[in-house]
């Protein structure tokens, strides 16, 4: 009886330290390139991003760090680091999530009339497929006296 409590104490212990680790590849665009007559965005810049989370029983807690190249008519590159939180509608085998993020930008380009970055959150929708996820951010990086807001749609894969 007490190596079977061991066991089952040993493997919740084991789980409890597991972190999901996932890479992101995806496109960036600034909101303001919305073009209403085709219903399409039309300038794009790739995103990349690594995500380390810890789950929890209806939530993901964690951190990360992007790569959010400039877009033709704004040049401005970020590299925000922030943390993440991921609240999970139904914990199976879709899973769809809200998503939160906020934190802080620790490259900008000084392109962009001067100005260095400092605030950086987003917030959007999600969606886990096995150990693949897609989200739709929403997301404002704040600067001196101004602001870049930016959708993004990027697609992960989580390694660990």
């Amino acid at each position: 009886m007490k190596k079977i409590i061991f066991g089952i104490f040993l493997l919740f212990s084991i789980n409890v330290l597991a972190l999901d680790t996932s890479f992101r590849i995806g496109a960036i665009t600034n909101s303001s390139s919305y073009n209403k007559e085709t219903n399409k965005f039309s300038k794009y810049a790739p995103s990349l991003g690594v995500e380390v989370t810890q789950s929890f029983a209806i939530a993901d807690l964690g951190l990360g760090i992007a790569y959010n190249k400039n877009i033709d008519d704004v040049e401005v590159e970020t590299v925000p680091v922030y943390g993440i939180v991921k609240y999970n509608f139904f914990p199976i085998f879709l899973q769809p999530y809200l998503v939160g993020k906020i934190g802080t930008v620790l490259y900008s380009d000084d392109n962009y009339k001067g100005k260095d970055a400092s605030t950086y959150y987003g917030a959007g929708i999600g969606l886990n497929f096995l150990n693949m996820q897609t989200e739709l951010l929403y997301s404002q990086t704040k600067m001196e006296d101004d602001k870049l807001d930016q959708v993004s749609l990027v697609f992960g894969i989580n390694l660990f």
